[in-house]
């Protein structure tokens, strides 16, 4: 499924106004991936940021600080939900669903392991997207599925836990239920004569 990522970050030591200018010139950006010495630490959210300055005393207290110095309420409440890149997007979308109200349609960090510098491909995904990609993935094993079943020719019926057969079924199934229907019809056919 396609899956958008941001890569744009800034040192946790640089101002305010420099996290303000990037969300201002980027309306796109869900958020932006902090780092410390070239290495992510943490992440900021547009909305995060937004709440930020427009509490206490705005933009006039925060854009001449370290952008480290917002941070703390972040981490206190949980901070970014860092997930592994190989996470299925379904666990994603769970794990994003599970966290305080506040944060649940926070933009997650894909981090692809151990290592986490920015070169090494560390992404932030707009929670929104997920639903989108997982929609996607759906009809791609749908479309995948179906045609494995146009294919087979052995009569593969999917039955469900409840014993019904499901929707999905090899194409080859008509064909043998309606020859087995006619050799049925024929043989009742002959023992009446």
């Amino acid at each position: 499924a396609d899956l958008s990522g941001h890569q744009t970050s800034l040192e946790l030591s640089d101002r305010g106004k420099a996290l303000g200018d990037l969300f201002l010139h980027n309306s796109e950006l869900p958020g932006v991936l902090l780092t410390e010495g070239g290495h992510f630490r943490t992440a900021i959210s547009r909305h995060y940021y937004l709440e930020a300055i427009g509490r206490y005393c705005g933009m006039d207290l925060y854009h001449s600080r370290a952008i480290s110095y917002m941070m703390t309420r972040y981490e206190e409440l949980g901070g970014p939900l860092v997930l592994p890149a190989e996470s299925p997007i379904q666990d994603a979308v769970r794990r994003g669903l599970e966290r305080p109200k506040d944060f649940v349609y926070e933009p997650l960090v894909v981090a692809p392991g151990i290592d986490s510098t920015l070169a090494n491909g560390v992404r932030l995904v707009d929670f929104e997207d997920l639903p989108a990609a997982a929609a996607r993935l759906t009809d791609l094993r749908a479309g995948q599925m179906r045609r494995i079943l146009s294919t087979v020719r052995e009569g593969l019926l999917l039955v469900d836990s409840q014993q019904r057969i499901a929707p999905e079924y090899a194409d080859s199934v008509e064909q043998i239920l309606a020859e087995q229907r006619r050799r049925v019809t024929r043989e009742g056919e002959a023992l009446l004569a």
